[in-house]
């Protein structure tokens, strides 16, 4: 299974998963604000800024 986040800030994200969590670019879309991550361990996330598909209503605080 693959798990994609949509997330508001893709930078701060990045920050976070990268930077903390230690997982690397293994693909991205600049232009889309998407990316593939991988970890060392074997782990994968894709991360997408939100861009207004694909949500079914409003997206509002605290989301998750």
């Amino acid at each position: 299974m693959m798990t994609e986040l949509h997330v508001n800030d893709l930078d701060a994200s990045l920050a976070f998963w990268r930077g903390l969590l230690g997982f690397g670019i293994a693909y991205e879309r600049p232009e889309g604000r998407f990316v593939y991550l991988e970890h060392p361990q074997g782990h994968q996330i894709m991360l997408c800024q939100r861009h207004g598909r694909f949500e079914t209503g409003p997206m509002k605080s605290p989301l998750g």
